[in-house]
């Protein structure tokens, strides 16, 4: 499965996917939210880890070639994770801009 090289790709990628929202997480975990901010955050932040746990298997993979059922198995749990997101946020971004706090500026 692949090279050394596609596997140090994914295993960059891994490590970025998860210091995104962990940087995401860190820098918020102060502000108040609204329960739509809420969920397009939290969306965000699993969506990143999903495909940053994707990615991971496939740096797993390439040291043991027989794992490839829970790489499939991810792929599609960061398939589902993606689209509830990119379905979620042209719903919940508009009533989050519309915010009279947000719209001030």
């Amino acid at each position: 499965f692949g090279s050394p090289y596609e596997a140090a790709y994914d295993f960059i990628i891994f490590v970025s996917y998860v210091a995104i929202p962990c940087q995401l997480f860190y820098f918020t975990q102060n502000l108040s939210f609204t329960i739509d901010m809420l969920l397009v955050k939290w969306a965000f932040i699993t969506f990143v880890i999903s495909c940053g746990v994707t990615h991971c298997c496939g740096f797993v993979q390439f040291f043991y070639t027989d794992e490839l059922d829970v790489r499939e198995w991810f792929k599609m749990i960061c398939a589902v994770v993606s689209f509830c997101t990119a379905a979620l946020l042209p719903i919940l971004l508009p009533r989050i801009i519309a915010l009279p706090a947000l719209a001030a500026k």
